[in-house]
């Protein structure tokens, strides 16, 4: 077991390098740091990328004023059979039950179009 620790130490020490360690430079200038920090650091980097993820939430926000259709399906199927039309009136009448059926299919299509959105 140390044997196996050893060599993975030995391999980890001998693979560990930074991008900074791979040039071949022994001197520096305070310019090269800066540069090699502000490449490197993390905070800049998650700075870049919200500012990547905002531009998206204000395309979604412009794209609130265009129309939209948005398409409905379902189905429904039931023990029983159940009425597709609502009862109203009364059977004496003349008027009749509706149909009844086990299995109802609903769809549609709806159109929205904002008038106005904004502030």
């Amino acid at each position: 077991m140390k044997q196996v620790f050893l060599i993975l130490c030995i391999f980890l020490l001998s693979h560990s390098h930074t991008s900074f360690a791979e040039s071949k430079k022994t001197i520096f200038t305070l310019s090269d740091v800066i540069e090699f920090a502000l490449q490197n650091n993390p905070d800049i980097m998650t700075s870049i990328s919200d500012i990547r993820s905002e531009t998206f939430g204000v395309k979604a926000a412009l794209s609130e004023k265009m129309p939209k259709f948005d398409f409905n399906t379902g189905l429904t199927r039931s023990r029983y059979p159940s009425p597709v039309t609502p009862i109203s009136g009364s059977p004496l009448e003349g008027a009749g039950f509706p149909e009844f059926d086990e299995t109802i299919y609903d769809f549609g299509v709806s159109l929205t179009l904002p008038l106005y959105r904004g502030g």
